[in-house]
């Protein structure tokens, strides 16, 4: 499992990300105390829907953990 640290590595790997997604449409979004859960489908290019959950944790009112969970068998 690769692990982004901090801001900089993480927009990397976003921007990385970018040309094989064609669209993000948030489902879902539940937050309790300092952490937010966010369900959407990430649609890649060409039309394949992967259904992902996003767990974000927030510390004095920045978001300071990101856990991204999908399953990456139809990516494969």
């Amino acid at each position: 499992m690769d692990f982004w640290r901090g801001r900089a590595q993480c927009l990397e790997g976003l921007r990385a990300m970018a040309p094989a997604i064609e669209r993000i449409e948030a489902v879902r979004q539940v937050a309790e105390g300092d952490d937010v859960i966010t369900w959407y489908d990430m649609t890649r290019t060409g039309g394949h829907v992967v259904p992902t959950v996003n767990r974000s944790h927030l510390r004095g009112g920045r978001i300071d953990r990101v856990r991204v969970l999908f399953d990456t068998a139809p990516l494969r």
